[in-house]
């Protein structure tokens, strides 16, 4: 199944518009709305296409020490995953996860670890992550979006 990431212009995020978030996942990730609403000039914007669609969305902050105290300046961290509701179901999140150390190397290609924050009641989640290679960092959780949270790490 082939996804293609592509980098997604501020001006351009109506192209994400229609990315629905199932009920269940509305604690661990916000709506499109608010995650493209976001206007912080450290955060690149994803698009996530399958067979002419844009089917998800994400975002790299390229100081993810402002989320998390623990990593030095200039770390680089995946926020607000999305694959949209009408999409799941399909492998698609499984797909762009067992692509993204390349794809992220693509436009990163100075960067060889990337982080990410899970909440820590979200066992699916985590489970899917540790099966495309990110680690569980060791220390406490934190205080998150709607309760505590684990870091996470990938190597690129």
């Amino acid at each position: 199944m082939a996804l293609k990431v592509v980098r997604l212009a501020r001006s351009d995020v109506a192209r994400v518009a229609h990315l629905q978030l199932p009920p269940a996942q509305r604690g661990f990730v916000g709506p499109i709305e608010e995650m493209t609403a976001d206007d912080d000039p450290l955060q690149d914007f994803f698009a996530v296409e399958h067979a002419d669609e844009v089917v998800g969305f994400f975002k790299i902050d390229r100081d993810f020490s402002r989320i998390d105290e623990r990593l030095s300046k200039g770390s680089h961290g995946m926020r607000g995953l999305l694959i949209g509701g009408q999409y799941q179901r399909r492998g698609l999140g499984g797909t762009l996860l067992a692509t993204l150390p390349d794809t992220l190397q693509t436009f990163y290609p100075d960067v060889d670890v990337v982080y990410l924050r899970v909440d820590a009641a979200n066992a699916p989640a985590i489970r899917a992550y540790e099966a495309s290679g990110w680690a569980l960092m060791a220390g406490p959780d934190v205080a998150g979006r709607s309760g505590p949270e684990k870091l996470m790490k990938l190597e690129l």
